[in-house]
């Protein structure tokens, strides 16, 4: 019964960073149900800042500043299209933490599914 460590490294208000750990999770679970279910599959996460200084906004903000007001709509509609395949929705009317901030809230969430769920809810 081999383990499969596998480190990521992410910023849990980065909204590519999301669909990607929605990626890998389902990766998981399809390699445990038809490879071997027998492995044992360890994720580690380590904190990234893509942008640390960016204060609590809305999302649509943050991505008028990122990549201008011009490419809002193309932005969305890529994050739109993306996230439909992988049955979520983005809420562009939310308002995304400080990334520093939402390191700070998972530190201070519980090892295990406590901070999985708190993961997947920031």
């Amino acid at each position: 019964m081999p383990t499969i460590s596998i480190t990521i490294i992410s910023d849990p208000v980065c909204p590519w960073c999301f669909i990607g750990a929605l990626r890998l999770s389902r990766a998981i679970a399809l390699y445990l149900k038809t490879v071997s279910s027998a492995d044992t599959i360890t994720t580690k996460w380590h904190a990234y800042q893509l942008d640390p200084n960016t204060p609590s906004q809305p999302l649509i903000t943050k991505i008028a500043s990122k990549w201008g007001e011009d490419q809002v709509p193309s932005v969305k509609a890529r994050l739109n299209g993306i996230a439909k395949q992988e049955g979520v929705e983005f809420n562009f009317n939310s308002t995304i933490g400080n990334t520093r901030d939402a390191h700070r809230l998972e530190k201070l969430g519980a090892l295990g599914a406590r901070r999985r769920r708190l993961r997947w809810r920031l």
